[in-house]
C-alpha cells in the first residue's frame, strides 16, 4: 500500500494452509515504517521444526514482552487474522474460517499488547511478504504459497 492508513483494524482473510509452511519460509502480514516501528502477524517456525508456527509481534520483537507465539492446527485452507491498532493498545487475533465472530473452539490465539513500543501513526505502509529465513532453501524442496482472499481495513 502506498499511503499510510494509520490507527485502524487490519483484517486478512487467508485461503492457504499457513500452518504447513516449510520451516524456512516466513509469511508476514504487517505495517512497517522502520525496523523498530512495525506490527506483525507472521507464520513460520523460523528454521526450527520444533517451534510454534505463528506469532503476533510488535517491533522490536527481540523483547520477550513484544511477541506472542502460538500454534495453528488448521483443518481447512481458510483463516482470518487481524490487528486492531490504537494509540494505547494493539489487539491481535487469529481464527479458523473467514469470520470476525468465531466460535470459541475456532480461536487459534488472541493477544492484547499495551507495552511501550506501540508505533505512532505516520508514514507506515501495509505490507505482505513471503520469504526465506536467512535465504535458506525450503527443507521440503517444494517451496510454499500464501493465498490472500482479501484484506479489509476499517
Amino acid at each position: 500500500m502506498r499511503s499510510s492508513l494509520g490507527f485502524k483494524k487490519y483484517v486478512f482473510y487467508l485461503s492457504s494452509r499457513v500452518d504447513h509452511l516449510d520451516e524456512n519460509i516466513i509469511a508476514g502480514l504487517f505495517t512497517h515504517k522502520t525496523d523498530s516501528q512495525e506490527i506483525d502477524i507472521e507464520f513460520s517456525r523460523w528454521a526450527d521444526p520444533e517451534n510454534q508456527n505463528a506469532q503476533f509481534a510488535v517491533q522490536p520483537s527481540s523483547k520477550a514482552e513484544n511477541k506472542e507465539r502460538f500454534d495453528m492446527d488448521m483443518e481447512s485452507n481458510t483463516s482470518t487474522h487481524f490487528f486492531d491498532w490504537k494509540p494505547d493498545q494493539i489487539t491481535f487475533a487469529s481464527y479458523r474460517g473467514h469470520t470476525l465472530e468465531p466460535e470459541a473452539s475456532d480461536i487459534y490465539s488472541t493477544w492484547n499488547y499495551t507495552d511501550e513500543n506501540i508505533p505512532p501513526e505516520n508514514n507506515e505502509r501495509l505490507k505482505i511478504n513471503l520469504w526465506l529465513f536467512r535465504g535458506a532453501a525450503p527443507v521440503n524442496g517444494t517451496g510454499g504459497e500464501l493465498i490472500i482472499d482479501r484484506v479489509e481495513v476499517y
